[in-house]
């Protein structure tokens, strides 16, 4: 292996996003993530997540993310969160792996309600594409 790992529990879990923010093609491999829990970002329609003693966020483990790739994730995620080393549990095993953590500085940006990929991919994610900033042009 010659990259990091990525955990990736929001909008990156979807394969064209991911391939529009990073230029790589594949899919991730299904993981979790205990002592944290994953919100609704207020007025987005994209989640973060922040430390939880009881917590557990599901997301995708992402293989081999070559250096020039963290920059554009760095990028995408933009100055709202921080690059944050963890340990994900994927096929039985504990993985170390990077995420993206909201920075304390915007804690206030989350609701106090859980994100819904499920619902995300109903109704979000088609004005995610439309609208978020950092989406297109970042790379």
């Amino acid at each position: 292996m010659n990259g990091q790992r990525l955990f990736a529990y929001g909008t990156l879990r979807c394969a064209d996003i991911m391939a529009e923010v990073t230029g790589m093609q594949g899919s991730g491999v299904s993981a979790v993530l205990s002592g944290y829990t994953c919100y609704q970002v207020r007025n987005e329609s994209y989640p973060a997540i922040a430390a939880c003693p009881n917590g557990v966020v599901q997301g995708l483990l992402y293989e081999d993310i070559p250096p020039a790739v963290w920059d554009r994730l760095d990028r995408f995620e933009g100055g709202m969160y921080v690059r944050t080393q963890v340990i994900v549990t994927s096929r039985g095993e504990s993985i170390p792996a990077q995420t993206y953590v909201i920075a304390d500085s915007h804690l206030d940006l989350l609701e106090p309600v859980e994100w819904n990929y499920d619902c995300f991919l109903r109704k979000g994610k088609q004005t995610f594409l439309q609208t978020y900033p950092g989406y297109r042009g970042r790379r």
